[in-house]
């Protein structure tokens, strides 16, 4: 990874190429999103993904907002309600990336949290935020669609956050209850 990492050359097919994820329980989706072909994208999608425990999505900017219309030429660069919804109806956990907008982390966090539990299938989830502060802020939010799938994601950030990269303080994480 940290070899892919220095690299000028970082993309999704070299960390596929590096195997660096179990090939037989891992699923590379490369589809380029288009307006007009979005709802056939997202239905494809659901067909390849269909065997994964955890669907990580990783669209431009993160979950949608109300400025940008699901017809908008912008809306290919959101993850859309109805589609975490689909994932988790079906008992997958879902990890997406979303860009911070200009806000304080005292201001951006309670809206965020406010805005992502009107979702009716994160409802009652344990939710759990990645946070990477250096350089540009990024956030991760983990979704965790059942009991087990909760305890090995917290499981899994406190090791990360006890490593290296919690004590350089280049990682912090959250939890809150759907």
């Amino acid at each position: 990874l940290r070899e892919i990492s220095e690299s000028n050359v970082r993309s999704i097919a070299r960390l596929e190429q590096a195997a660096l994820l179990d090939p037989g329980k891992t699923v590379y989706y490369h589809e380029v999103i288009s307006v007009a072909g979005r709802r056939q994208w997202h239905n494809n999608a659901l067909q390849t993904l269909a065997p994964c425990e955890i669907v990580f999505l990783d669209p431009d900017n993160g979950l949608s907002v109300k400025s940008v219309g699901k017809g908008s030429e912008k809306s290919v660069k959101y993850v859309w309600d109805a589609e975490l919804g689909d994932y988790l109806r079906r008992g997958q956990s879902v990890v997406f990336y979303n860009h911070r907008p200009r806000k304080k982390t005292e201001i951006f966090f309670p809206e965020f949290k406010e805005r992502l539990l009107g979702i009716e299938e994160v409802q009652n989830k344990s939710v759990s935020v990645l946070t990477c502060p250096k350089g540009t802020v990024r956030d991760y939010f983990l979704i965790a669609a059942n009991e087990e799938h909760a305890v090995r994601i917290f499981s899994a950030l406190h090791k990360l956050i006890e490593g290296p990269w919690g004590k350089m303080g280049l990682c912090r994480i959250q939890n809150f209850q759907g």
